[in-house]
């Protein structure tokens, strides 16, 4: 299905794996419903993508999110809120800065459940960090995840059926295997009951609240970075208890909530 209201028209299309190999595939379609039920499907492999081709005739993706085939194929926004009820968004950009290698990482969070009195959604700080120095063989964006995720996330408040979307921006590829605890987010840690990641680009902004979040993400941590080499920040000692990375710092985020 096609939005032909953007320059670039964006195209909103349900993807999953078969169940195995096969030799046919049936797919049915609910006019009425708006569901499209395919014939094999492999648990856990159907997204909802939105997308449009850049020049080169190449895909970019703008948001890939866990769906379901139970729900309208094409309504990204009715997917996600039968999905979870609130949103984290994770981004990490790096500079280098006096000689150190500096990864700052902000989070932003949504409760999809709310709504103001305009029907908008606030999008609210949660917190940001700076990573000293990260090893090489390792993507800063996932001790980014990591550091979110163990120290603010009240792991115990999440039922079955009060589930979390944890934006990111990268590892696009890897979605699946993460949100089925195939692979570890982070050396030996895998996604908590209740939670799964979703990709959007910050390309995307305004194609759906995901991508502006991440936006927002990716927009604070290059005003803090930006704010420490202009002004030749000073590091002191910070916590030292992630090998990943000499040290990091818990940042106080403070920036106006957004609504979308």
């Amino acid at each position: 299905m096609r939005n032909k209201k953007r320059s670039k028209p964006r195209t909103t299309s349900l993807r999953w794996k078969t169940n195995g190999v096969v030799s046919n595939i049936s797919v049915t379609i609910d006019r009425l419903s708006g569901t499209v039920s395919p014939s094999s499907v492999e648990p856990g492999s159907v997204f909802s993508v939105v997308s449009y081709d850049r020049q080169s005739g190449k895909e970019k993706v703008l948001v890939s999110a866990p769906a379901t085939v139970d729900a309208p194929a094409f309504d990204l926004d009715l997917q996600l809120s039968l999905r979870s009820s609130k949103l984290i968004a994770i981004d990490t950009n790096t500079k280098h800065i006096c000689g150190r290698r500096v990864s700052v990482t902000c989070a932003y969070f949504s409760d999809l459940s709310y709504r103001t009195s305009t029907g908008a959604t606030p999008i609210e700080p949660l917190c940001a960090y700076a990573i000293l120095d990260s090893a090489p063989e390792v993507n800063a964006e996932r001790i980014g995840w990591n550091l979110v995720l163990k120290n603010h996330v009240n792991l115990g408040a999440i039922s079955a059926t009060n589930q979390v979307g944890i934006v990111i921006d990268s590892d696009l590829s890897d979605l699946q295997a993460l949100n089925s605890r195939k692979k570890p987010f982070y050396e030996n840690n895998f996604l908590p009951d209740g939670f799964f990641f979703l990709f959007a680009s910050s390309d995307g902004s305004s194609d759906h609240i995901a991508s502006d979040m991440i936006s927002l993400c990716d927009r604070s941590a290059s005003m803090i970075l930006n704010h420490m080499s202009s002004t030749q920040f000073e590091f002191g000692s910070g916590n030292q208890d992630d090998k990943n990375c000499a040290d990091y710092f818990f940042l106080e985020l403070i920036m106006p909530p957004m609504q979308k």
